[in-house]
């Protein structure tokens, strides 16, 4: 008995003080600093693909058809610096798990990408990207 009633009494306390904690305001996250990288000496604002970068048009791999007719696909991770205008300045492969004339096929369809352009303190920049592309060998058997 009690047991009970020192448990019931650490419950009703703990209750109390989480009713008292609701009552104030969360605090304020402060904004993350912006993650930058250095390439060949020069200094780049990084952006988050997907969340941050979506490019538009964003056209699909045309794989060769040798590679087609093997099956072969796979993963590449391309490592990309944008300019003000949205333009690819470069684009090296960091990790792939393909071979090279799939890495090309990525590499030219990378190239047909729309990047946007994006601007710190309102002043357009030159910023680093990471883009991954998946080359899918699989036919789509379903409705267009």
């Amino acid at each position: 008995m009690r047991l009970l009633l020192s448990t019931f009494m650490f419950l009703f306390a703990t209750a109390a003080g989480a009713a008292d904690d609701a009552k104030d305001p969360p605090p304020e996250r402060p904004t993350p600093p912006r993650e930058y990288i250095e390439v060949d000496g020069k200094v780049y604002p990084f952006f988050k693909f997907e969340q941050e970068v979506k490019p538009k048009p964003r056209p699909k791999i045309s794989l060769p058809k040798k590679a087609k007719r093997e099956a072969r696909g796979g993963m590449v991770l391309f490592g990309v610096i944008v300019d003000k205008r949205g333009e690819i300045i470069s684009a090296h492969i960091a990790i792939s798990n393909t071979e090279q004339d799939i890495e090309e096929a990525c590499r030219k369809t990378l190239y047909r990408y729309g990047f946007p352009i994006k601007a710190i303190e309102g002043e357009p920049v030159d910023y680093a990207v990471m883009v991954p592309m998946r080359a899918d060998p699989t036919p789509f058997f379903g409705p267009k």
